[in-house]
Parts: structure tokens; sequence; C-alpha cells
């Protein structure tokens, strides 16, 4: 039975405990739906062979005369068709185990959205090979040769040698498959006899755990649609999601006090959490407070030398007036925010003595609160 994850901390676990001290080569797939025949390359579903077996090499010739594939082995044709979503007997693997749990939680991005299967539990699969073929070896272009061009059909009608499926290595021929850190299983024959059940273990992903684990693999690993798919036009949702978050704001006077404004606020929220939490261990609670207190001074310390440089009749500046109203409301504002940091730290019976923010309270002058 498939194993259930609820996080990628979950999720690492159960890959660690299947894959540490195996002998073999370990490689991932991760699809985004529980089908009945799991891992079976997209030219059986489609049945292409079924209605001719000749079709594989008719579409890789086809592949040549139109320039979207130039390379004289049919391996490599395939390869590419395989990265042009064309029916293959080959099935893509990744050496990267988040990679295949990006396939797991993400729809095929030719479908319009990266959720539109959340509804459905997706699957990733651990599988160990005990050896791998490189592309380029002569042996196994020679072996895809005889498959597609029926030169020893017994290898392709014959039930025990559909059964011998085959690593095939990654290979750069393109930059998807070096970002995917791609490989291929080569299924042989006609049949598409499943991968054995020894080879590989299975990982159930919740599709109510879909959306968060996508989320995660972009926040934590930069792993996204734009990233496995690295042609321009999946970079768009990417890149548009992004520029949400970039600050066009100028960069000035008001805007400087704006961001320290919030910086302060959010360190304040952090020292009074890490406080509380070290309440009970008395040498990491006097230390969160010296450190409170350096961060708290420091605030105080660069207020107190701004004002004097505002106010020092020497150094002069444009737009004066509105520069000390935007201090003044800065000032106020830091205030405010200590006196809550202080309220707060009172509800916890939080000692004076310990710490007392009010001492570095600014005073903002008579006439400007």
């Amino acid at each position: 039975m498939p194993e259930d994850i609820e996080s990628i901390s979950d999720y690492l676990k159960i890959v660690l405990r299947h894959t540490m001290g195996k002998n073999g080569i370990v490689v991932f797939r991760g699809e985004d739906q529980v089908f009945q025949k799991p891992c079976r390359p997209n030219i059986f579903r489609k049945e292409s062979i079924a209605t001719d077996v000749y079709f594989e090499k008719k579409l890789l010739d086809s592949m040549r005369q139109n320039d979207l594939s130039n390379d004289k082995c049919y391996l490599y044709n395939a390869i590419d068709a395989q990265h042009g979503t064309f029916p293959s007997r080959m099935l893509d693997v990744s050496y990267n185990c988040l990679i295949a749990l990006y396939f797991a939680v993400t729809a095929f991005y030719k479908l319009g959205s990266d959720d539109i299967n959340d509804d459905e539990d997706g699957m990733v699969y651990i599988m160990n090979f005990e050896n791998a073929y490189s592309p380029s070896s002569s042996n196994i272009q020679d072996a895809y040769e005889n498959i597609i061009t029926r030169k020893d059909p017994l290898l392709c009608n014959n039930i025990l040698f559909s059964k011998n499926h085959k690593l095939i290595d990654h290979c750069r021929i393109n930059k998807r498959i070096t970002v995917q850190q791609g490989a291929f299983v080569l299924f042989q024959g006609d049949d598409s006899e499943g991968i054995p059940a020894f080879v590989y273990t299975s990982i159930k992903i919740p599709s109510s755990r879909k959306s968060l684990l996508r989320e995660q693999l972009n926040q934590l690993f930069g792993i996204h649609t734009g990233f496995v798919y690295p042609e321009i036009d999946n970079l768009v949702n990417e890149l548009s999601h992004k520029c949400k978050k970039i600050e066009v704001k100028g960069v000035n006077f008001d805007t400087e006090l704006e961001c320290i404004e919030e910086q302060f606020g959010l360190e304040l929220e952090y020292y009074y959490e890490q406080i509380i939490t070290k309440e009970s261990d008395t040498a990491g609670f006097i230390y969160t407070i010296k450190i409170t207190e350096k961060i708290l001074q420091s605030y105080y310390i660069g207020i107190k030398q701004l004002e004097k440089y505002l106010n020092d009749s020497q150094n002069g500046f444009d737009n004066k007036d509105r520069i000390h109203e935007s201090f003044r409301r800065f000032k106020n504002q830091y205030n405010n925010l200590l006196e809550e940091f202080t309220s707060s730290l009172n509800t916890r019976n939080i000692n004076h003595n310990w710490l007392n923010p009010k001492q570095f309270m600014i005073n903002v002058g008579e006439g400007e609160k």
C-alpha cells in the first residue's frame, strides 16, 4: 500500500527510508492522478502501436523532415519527441525526488492551470534499477532502432522481452531535461508490460495537500512550472507573480521612514515571541532580554542622531517642512509601537527591572503630537 504524506518533511523522510542503502540506481516519477496502470508511456495509453506497428518510425521520420529533430539517431529523435509531447515508448523519470513531487502535485502546463487536477490524489514512485544505459551507447541506440524498424520482431512481440525495461541515463540535449535532472525508462515490447512491483515503492499525495506542497516547492526550492518547463512562455505566470511583490515606490526620506517603521514593528513582534518562549529558561530569558534592549537602544540612538541632524540649522535641504512633518509622524508611530510592546509585556508580568521599553521613548516635542 502506498504511504500518505502531509508535508514535504513527511515526503523526504519516506524517500530517505526507501532509498538509503540501495545498491541500484534510484529514480523518481510523479503522476498527478492515480492511474489503474501507473508509470505507463503515453504511446500505450493512446494505443498508437496497436493500430500501426510502424507508427513510431513514421512519427520520427516526420519530425526529421519538419526540422523538429535533426539528429540522425532515432533514440535522440525519440527524446525530442518525448519532450515535445509526441507519443513515445519512453517514460520520464528524474533523479531528483522534489522534481517528481512537483509532477505529482501539478497538472501538465498545457492543460492551462496548475491546480486543474487538485481534486484527485497524486502519486510518487521510487524506482530502483540495477544499472543504466548511456543514450550515446551504440548498443542502446541499435536496440531502439531494432524496436521501431522491426528488424527483430521477436524483441517486440514476445512478452518476455516486454518485461525487460531499460533505464536510459539523463542526457543534456535540451534545457528541459537538464533542469528536470531527467532520465527515461525504455519499454521494449508492444504490450506495455508494467514495471514490476519489486522495482518501485509508492507515496500517495493527498489531493488536500497539493496546493500547499506546490507553494512549498516554489518558496523553499524554487521549483515551479517556469523552472521545470523553462520555455519562455512558461515563465510568464511566475514573473507576473513576483512582480506583484516588487517594490515600485521611490527611495526617498518618506519611504525610508516607512520601511524603518515597518521593520521596527516586526522586530518588536519577533522579540516579544522570543521573550515569552524563554520565560521558563532563566539563562535564555536573560540573554533575550539583553539582546532586545540592545535592539531598542540602536533604534533610539539612530532617531536621536537623525533628530540632531534635522535640527541643525547648518544642514540645508529641500522640502524642510515636509521632512520635519514626516519625521514627527514617524516618531509618534515609533512611540505607539513601543507603548503596545510595553503593554504586551505587562500582560505577561515581565518585570520592568528586567526590561523597561519606555526608557527608549522619544520626546516628540510640544505641539508635535
